[in-house]
């Protein structure tokens, strides 16, 4: 078959029937992730990303609208960017993981980073100052997010391409990982080898570390 069809099928995105002669039958729906794969290995996303975002999230992105928002990408920006905020207001993990899936199977992952993750943060931040959301509300989108980004972090560093080495970490006293990871993604995203070295790490340990990994470079 087609080089994308065959990963499509490796990475278990398609569900085709097969007939009595052991050909494969394509859904519409198949079709559909196998369009929307194609798009997103044209625009530079690795197989291994485009396989993280998951069938579902491939299909919603390819629906059009009103699901996914799809034909107007900077009202879907803000349409998930809202789900986020309403995700960590109701605790509502479910409708957080469908604004991810949905915003990084539709957008770049620079403009998913930037137009979505950041400023719903950022809002979100806003309404625990303003004690019109929980403390329970804020970790679980932020933690809901760090696993997205850990796993495209891991699925990016398996697609490098020889672009150097580098940790990155959060300095000593540092408990917020969110903006280490999304550097480290962005660095892995442009052919970086990146090891991720979380939280509040000792200066002493990540000397030890960029000496023990060969890094040439740290970010903090």
């Amino acid at each position: 078959g087609h080089p994308v069809e065959e990963a499509a099928h490796r990475r278990d995105l398609l569900e085709p029937e097969r007939t009595p002669g052991g050909h494969r039958l394509y859904t519409e729906d198949d079709l559909r992730v196998l369009r929307r794969v194609q798009e997103l290995l044209e625009q530079g996303r690795s197989i291994g990303e485009v396989a993280a975002l998951g069938r579902g999230a491939l299909l919603g992105a390819s629906a059009g609208p009103p699901r996914t928002r799809a034909n107007d990408e900077a009202a879907g920006a803000v349409g998930w960017r809202e789900d986020l905020v309403q995700a960590a207001v109701q605790i509502d993990q479910p409708l957080a993981e469908r604004a991810l899936d949905e915003a990084f199977a539709t957008l770049s992952p620079e403009r998913a980073l930037v137009d979505v993750l950041e400023p719903a943060l950022r809002e979100v931040g806003e309404l625990w100052a303003k004690g019109r959301c929980s403390v329970a509300g804020e970790h679980l989108v932020s933690n809901t997010i760090s696993a997205r980004l850990l796993r495209l972090l891991e699925t990016a560093n398996a697609a490098s391409l020889g672009g150097g080495t580098a940790v990155c970490a959060c300095f000593p006293d540092e408990q917020h990982v969110l903006g280490g990871l999304a550097v480290a993604y962005w660095l892995a995203r442009r052919g970086r080898r990146v090891t991720w070295l979380g939280a509040a790490l000792p200066l002493e340990d990540l000397d030890r570390a960029c000496d023990r990994t060969g890094a040439e470079a740290a970010f903090l």
